[in-house]
């Protein structure tokens, strides 16, 4: 179980633990509730902040990363024809801040969405990814 499914069980548990006791609760058992339930939601919203960051800073990554193919990649490899893109007169990241550029920006991108996950106990899975990203060939 993840982070986020603990919190949200502990959340589930609480919300039965008033619905079943209700009026035999205090008001200090309420209060420490309340606490509790506002610090998960705290936690929560700091783990999708951190989830949105890494797969917006990713995504931005890959699309770069798309676009540099385009130019330089293996058309066998890379499964559609090398620039395409300008043949359709799209503007790529590549016409804007060129391949050295790009590499820069991919790199960038690429750290900023590990850095948003780093804090995670899971996290290897999500590095590696990122990682394998930077270097796709298709």
């Amino acid at each position: 179980m993840n982070r986020l499914q603990e919190i949200e069980a502990r959340l589930a548990a609480i919300a039965n633990e008033i619905e079943q006791r209700g009026a035999e609760l205090t008001a200090e058992q309420l209060t420490a509730f309340e606490t509790e339930v506002n610090n998960l939601k705290t936690e929560r919203a700091g783990l999708m902040a951190a989830a949105e960051t890494y797969a917006q800073e990713l995504g931005l990554a890959f699309q770069i990363r798309d676009d540099m193919l385009d130019v330089v990649g293996d058309q066998q490899v890379f499964g559609k024809p090398i620039g395409s893109d300008k043949e359709e007169g799209k503007i790529t990241y590549v016409d804007v801040d060129g391949l050295e550029g790009c590499a820069r920006a991919v790199e960038s991108c690429t750290q900023k969405a590990k850095d948003a996950v780093a804090h995670w106990p899971e996290h290897d899975f999500l590095f590696a990814l990122a990682d394998q990203l930077v270097d796709r060939k298709k």
